[in-house]
Order: structure tokens, then sequence, then C-alpha cells
């Protein structure tokens, strides 16, 4: 990958990301204004909501339709119609490559501050026994054939103060070294089988992730604070759910003579944390009320769009920023010399005397109502003009190229009846949507700008219909 390729890969990335940012922040706005409304205080539902808002920070779904909205599609790809998305100056790669290093710095601390909390959990699962307790083995086997998770594997360790899950792969279920009753045991397992057999490790990770790439958004923690929470609220719903073996009473009045420990389980999925969360635990049990898959797909998908809508506009206004940002230091550009690895032009020019000209308009071939396919072998300093068509003032004609050596820089274009030709220059794969200025008859064409090397360049020009 050339360092231009980088540089406008690294820019678009950023605006994918800051735009992602925005929808995912706005989607924890929403959440934490619904949950003041007490008609709307159902605690379940609060969970596919949070997951929602996790995957609108992982997909950057406005910054995907504000380039579907640039693109248009010809036989040898897509036809990108805004100039930014493919090319970058050096003003722009300044900025972006700075914000990138930023990230970075911002990525590399947060991994190393999650890695010491992980190797502290590590640190204190080296302490884990096997479960030696025939009574309490006995139970483990029939709540493993009840969940149809035989694969779970179970422990001891005088290190923890309460029981843990942890593991999304090779899940593991650790108990305190002491003495459990029976009672006890069923809430235990109960509770634990249920985070391993709703995967709310996994989601723990997503968003763990989601810190990580937008770790300078303090809703990003926030979101996944109460994501934690609301796992244990709907483990602790589902564990008295139509239970036999002990009362929604009881299981609180367990929760409340828990030990309290202020150890960070950010990888592990703990029975308990603080006083303060299990107050909130047994408060969100309260308030938990059934609802049905369609109920929360259908809030889900409104609310992402309440998110879409504003972050949709925020994607859209940063992409007309860095186009007329492009388009301006082009311009400026255009009087100094210009490093054609580094930068791709576009403008009106007078015809090249030193460029040796093909027209295939000469050769006899009929007009084309849409579509001219551009494959050939060009020779050095030569420009290929392709077959014309008769074009109105809007009209446009898309452009897609590829060319077999990346070091050999080349031009597409189109010229109207007069010789004026507009261009872009490049190398590798390019693309261009060119918008006509005024009626005529217009030809695309084809220039191999290097003084040594042939070029084999495939592609297609597409007319309007």
């Amino acid at each position: 990958m050339s360092w231009n390729s980088l540089a406008v890969e690294i820019q678009n990335l950023c605006w994918c990301m800051i735009t992602s940012t925005v929808a995912g922040s706005i989607m924890v706005l929403i959440l934490l204004l619904v949950s003041k409304v007490k008609k709307l205080q159902n605690s379940r539902l609060q969970l596919p909501w949070m997951k929602c808002a996790l995957l609108c920070y992982l997909l950057p779904l406005p910054t995907l339709v504000v380039i579907g909205t640039r693109t248009g599609i010809a036989p040898h790809g897509f036809v990108w119609t805004s100039d930014f998305w493919l090319a970058s100056t050096m003003p722009m790669k300044k900025v972006y490559m700075g914000l990138a290093c930023i990230w970075m710095a911002g990525l590399a601390g947060e991994i190393a501050f999650r890695f010491f909390q992980y190797r502290k959990l590590h640190n204190i699962l080296k302490g884990n026994i096997p479960v030696e307790n025939e009574d309490c083995i006995e139970m483990i086997k029939m709540y493993q054939k009840k969940f149809h998770l035989s694969h779970v594997q179970f422990y001891q360790n005088d290190s923890i103060l309460f029981p843990i899950s942890t593991g999304s792969v090779e899940p593991q279920i650790i108990l305190p070294v002491q003495k459990y009753s029976e009672k006890e045991l069923h809430m235990i397992l109960e509770h634990e089988f249920g985070h391993v057999k709703h995967h709310d490790l996994l989601w723990k990770k997503v968003g763990l992730l989601v810190t990580f790439i937008h770790w300078w958004n303090p809703f990003s923690y926030i979101l996944l604070r109460k994501l934690i929470l609301q796992e244990e609220i709907e483990c602790d719903i589902r564990t008295c759910e139509n239970n036999r073996n002990f009362t929604m009473k009881e299981y609180g009045h367990y929760l409340a003579g828990i030990p309290e420990d202020e150890k960070d389980m950010l990888f592990a999925s703990a029975l308990s944390k603080s006083k303060k969360d299990l107050i909130r635990r047994i408060e969100g049990m309260a308030k938990g009320k059934q609802y049905t898959k369609r109920m929360a797909v259908v809030s889900c998908m409104m609310l992402a769009m309440l998110a879409m809508i504003p972050s949709y506009a925020a994607s859209e206004s940063m992409a007309q920023m860095n186009e007329r940002w492009y388009e301006d230091t082009v311009i400026e550009r255009e009087v100094e010399p210009v490093d054609y690895d580094a930068l791709e032009l576009h403008g009106h020019v007078d015809d090249d005397p030193d460029v040796v000209e093909i027209d295939l308009t000469e050769e006899g071939v009929e007009p084309v109502s849409a579509l001219v396919t551009l494959d050939r072998t060009i020779n050095p300093m030569t420009r290929v003009v392709y077959q014309y068509q008769n074009m109105n003032a809007g009209d446009r004609i898309a452009v897609i190229t590829s060319c077999n050596d990346s070091s050999i820089v080349y031009r597409i274009g189109i010229r109207d009846e007069d010789g004026v030709i507009d261009y872009r220059q490049g190398s590798g794969r390019q693309n261009h949507m060119f918008t006509i200025d005024k009626a005529g008859r217009y030809s695309v064409y084809v220039e191999n700008r290097s003084s040594s090397k042939s070029m084999k360049v495939t592609g297609s020009a597409m007319y309007p219909n």
C-alpha cells in the first residue's frame, strides 16, 4: 500500500469513527432520558436497547448512507462522485495523521490499563481448585444438563468472596471455598449458568471494544457500566422466573448477604460487586416486565432511527466539509510543483503537444448510447480518445479504471469537440464522475503520462442513457 493510499484510508476511517461516535452517543442520551420516564421504566427492555447502542458505536451506518448518495455503479465496480473519498492533499494528510496518532496513543493507554486489570483476575484464577463436595458436583451436573452446557468447567477459589463466571469461549464458574445450602446452590448455579447461556461475557467484550475504539468519548464508558449492571438485573430476573426452588424474596435476601468487594470484575460476571449495585439490581428486578422479541426489535429500530437522523446530518456535514477542503487545497497546489505520488489533480488544460493522441472516433466507430469499454495497452506519453457521445449541460459521465502498474501516473478524463480536456491524474485504481458544463460532443480518454513504460488499463465509461 502506497503512502497516499494509507493517508486516504486513515482519513476515511477517522470520518467513519467520528460519525459513528455521534450515533452511539445520541443513543446513550436517549436511553438516559427514557430511564427517567416512569411509564417506560422496563428494566428488561433496556438490555436490548443497550446492545443496539453498542452496534451504533461499531457500525458507521450514517456514513455508509452518505457514501451511497455519492456512488454510481459501473461494470468494473463502483464509481465515487466524492473526490476526497479516494484522494488526499497534504494539509488533509497532516490533520488526519495527527488525529490518527492521538487516537493510537489513547488506544495503547486504554489497552494497557485493561491488560493490568485482566492480569489481576488471571492471577486470582491461578488459585482455582476442583470442586470436591459430592452434593455440589451432583447439582452441577444437573444444571449442565438443564442448560445444555456440559463444557462449562467448575472450580473453587479461596481468593474470591462471591461466585463468578468467566471465559466466553471456554466458560468457567468459580465458587468461593465455603459451604452452601441446597437452596443457595440453586440460586448460584441458576444465575451463573444464565450468564453463560445468554453470552453476557461476550457482550461485555463488545462493550470493551467500544471503549477501546471510542476511548475519548465518556458516553462509551457510561454505556459499558450500565450494560454490566443491566446484564446482572436481567440475569437476576431470569434466575427467579418460575423457579420452584426459591422465591424472589429469598433470592434478594441472599444477594443482600453477599460480602461487598470492590475488585474490578470487567472480565467476569460476578454475583455481587457493591451494595449500591445490589440495591439497583433489586429495584430492577421489581420493575422488570415481560416483553416479546417483536417488541424488542421494533423498539430498538425506533431508537436507532432517532439516533441515526442527527448522526446522518453530522456525517453529511462532515463529508461536505471534507469535499470543500479537498477542492480548496487542490486548487492552491495546482500552481506549485506537483508530487504525483501524493496528489491527484482535477482541472482543465489545453492539449499537450508532447503527447501522441490516438483518436478512436476517427476509426469509424459509431457513437455509443451508454457504455464504453476502456481495456487497452497504451504506450508511453500517449492519449487514447474513445468513442464520443452528444451530451447536455448537467449530464454526467462515470469513468472507472485500473492500471496493472501502480508506479505509472496516468490521466482519465473527457474531451469536448473544441479539444479542451477535463481530467483526473493518479495511479493504480481511479474513478470519477465528470459533470458536463455545456452541451456538445464529448469523448472519454485515458492518457499514459509515463515517458518510458507502457500501461495496461482496464475499465469502463458510462454515458447517460
